[in-house]
């Protein structure tokens, strides 16, 4: 259930627990910056990702501070455990997003779910890119600075997002569907796809950013070489987990034509995993 962050700071905030020393030192580096310029610009965008929550249900973790755990995340190149236990312990992030001892632990869980409604709700990453824009029109205009020359970050963060959300969809929904097969058709799952099941489900989220893509592919070969093995059993197909693990290929894959021997593009296949943007190899 959608519950909007009421931004209302604690009578005694984590500054006040430091000594004047470290209280200057803090106030004058990137946490008291992205405090006061970018976590406002949070608050004001946050009711735009009530889409992402049901009417129902337990309240969801402030979204303007797992939005902005995720842009921290993307900018010093973290792992979802790196930026976790940044969250939970670094003073600077707790200071940036402005957390009390309440609000200091985000679980694996809540922040994977996060990442992976956005991916299925808002392909096109519409929401972040519209929070960058925020935020560049901001500077611009409290730093008088001229916008004739861009640079490309906030395409690299949005897209390493997406990745993370991507990767949840396809490790969710390659799980349902290896759990809704019976013995003798589990038995016909491809070895290595077993043995990910087996071990691996979540495996990736120590990983970095470029290894989170390598899985990604990874992924994406698995859900394929599925829909091929059993493609001709009428009582797999005909399931639910089946039509969705179909579905999640055709909207996020594609299959590209490779030349055969004589140069017949028709002879070979490939596939390609495509992210708009960001093509993913297989």
């Amino acid at each position: 259930m959608y519950k909007k962050t009421i931004p209302q700071q604690t009578l005694f905030g984590l500054d006040t627990q430091l000594s004047p020393h470290l209280r200057e030192r803090l106030e004058s580096s990137w946490p008291h910056l992205f405090k006061t310029e970018v976590l406002p610009i949070l608050f004001r965008n946050e009711s735009r990702y009530a889409m992402l929550y049901g009417k129902t249900g337990r309240p969801n973790f402030s979204v303007a501070r797992v939005l902005g755990l995720c842009l921290l995340q993307e900018f010093n190149t973290l792992s979802d455990q790196q930026a976790l236990d940044a969250f939970s312990f670094d003073v600077r992030w707790r200071y940036a997003l402005d957390v009390n001892d309440d609000q200091d632990y985000l679980s694996r869980r809540s922040l994977v779910e996060f990442r992976r409604r956005l991916a299925a709700k808002d392909p096109e990453m519409t929401l972040v890119r519209n929070v960058f824009d925020n935020i560049r029109d901001s500077a611009i205009k409290k730093l008088g600075l001229s916008a004739r020359d861009q640079r490309l970050d906030s395409t690299h963060i949005i897209s390493n997002i997406r990745t993370r959300g991507r990767l949840a969809l396809f490790t969710n929904t390659l799980t349902v569907f290896l759990r809704s097969l019976s013995e003798e058709q589990f038995s016909r799952v491809p070895k290595a796809i077993r043995k990910w099941h087996q071990t691996e489900p979540e495996g990736w989220f120590g990983l970095g950013p470029a290894e989170q893509r390598d899985k990604l592919e990874q992924l994406a070969q698995y859900v394929y070489k599925l829909i091929v093995r059993f493609a001709s059993d009428a009582q797999v197909k005909n399931t639910e987990p089946y039509q969705l693990l179909e579905r999640l290929f055709r909207e996020q894959c594609e299959i590209k034509k490779t030349p055969g021997p004589d140069g017949d593009s028709s002879k070979g296949n490939d596939i390609q995993g495509v992210e708009k943007g960001t093509g993913i190899n297989i």
